[in-house]
């Protein structure tokens, strides 16, 4: 039998099925392929899991007390000298006290990713360019300065005279006085030979004053603290980048922390949703919480400690204050 041109002869059928041999065959290999990558990739996430599940003789705290935070999008916390509570979100700032009553909602210019609140209650709130201080009524006293328009602000302190402001899109951290004149930058490449300076692979960065001329500052991309005079003098550092419950692990962890008093650090991780507390040396004390207590993947836990030592965390994946205690005997 033969075939003609523009007849669909057993040429054209051989064609056709030889096409389709090849597809099967290239859907075989990538499904193949495919499974072959999820059974590489299943331990991976079979030892994530693992790194989740924490000893409970770890833990030892537990939630007391939970606050919902009515926004659209809930960033940090702080408290003051009185144990008030302080939320920022999108939109507003909303003051409770110690156990969880609203005392106090104002709107703010601009969402606030980070606060410190001063003695005599002035708020100092950080949108990501700027910084504007309210007083303790929630009325605005000052438009304080405005970064670059590349700048992240991403963690603020008070300290004194002093302000100190962390800015994740210039990798440094900045001093400034309370007038707004810059006095010096913290934390670049030439604070010693052959390092990198701050290394940032998202916009998690940490800082706190821990007394006079002493402020620790968070290089998440390194898993370390390091530890500054306010001259920018590197004074010591530690971290360990791990996956174990000792260290931190991931693109740029911790990506939060605050100072307990005469006591140590408390840490949030994301990825491994974990918090912790390790002593003045950094070694692991105790564990806060695992991810039980949250979202999967939860991200953003801003920290803040008040005067009984209870850590208040800021939940935004909940929009909510979590606030825990050491459980009784531990």
């Amino acid at each position: 039998m033969t075939s003609t041109p523009g007849s669909s002869g057993p040429s054209r059928l051989t064609t056709i099925f030889g096409i389709a041999g090849l597809v099967v065959i290239v859907i075989v290999i990538v499904v193949v392929m495919s499974e072959n990558r999820r059974s590489a990739d299943n331990p991976f996430d079979l030892d994530l899991e693992a790194y989740n599940r924490i000893d409970a003789d770890l833990i030892t705290y537990a939630i007391t007390q939970q606050i919902p935070v009515d926004c659209r999008k809930l960033f940090g916390v702080a408290v003051d000298d009185h144990d008030f509570i302080y939320a920022s979100t999108d939109s507003c700032i909303v003051k409770f006290n110690p156990f969880g009553s609203e005392m106090l909602s104002f709107e703010t210019l601009l969402p606030v990713r980070s606060m410190d609140i001063v003695e005599n209650g002035d708020i100092y709130a950080a949108t990501r360019e700027q910084v504007l201080v309210y007083g303790a009524d929630g009325a605005l006293k000052q438009e304080l300065f405005t970064q670059s328009d590349s700048s992240i602000i991403t963690s603020i302190a008070v300290a004194g005279d002093d302000l100190f402001i962390a800015d994740a899109g210039a990798h440094i951290v900045l001093r400034y006085d309370l007038a707004g004149e810059l006095l010096n930058e913290i934390g670049g490449r030439d604070v010693k030979p052959g390092r990198p300076g701050f290394v940032l692979p998202s916009a998690y960065f940490d800082l706190a004053v821990a007394g006079d001329d002493r402020l620790w500052v968070v290089n998440p991309g390194l898993h370390t603290f390091e530890n500054y005079n306010f001259a920018g003098a590197l004074l010591a550092e530690w971290g360990r980048a791990s996956s174990e419950i000792e260290g931190f692990c991931g693109c740029c962890n911790p990506s939060h922390f605050a100072l307990i008093p005469g006591s140590g650090f408390v840490t949030s991780e994301k990825g491994l949703v974990r918090i912790k507390i390790y002593d003045q040396e950094g070694q692991l004390e105790t564990v806060v919480s695992g991810p039980d207590n949250f979202k999967k993947q939860a991200t953003g836990l801003d920290l803040a400690v008040d005067s009984q030592q209870r850590i208040i965390v800021a939940d935004p994946s909940s929009k909510m204050i979590r606030i825990f205690e050491r459980k009784t005997g531990s």
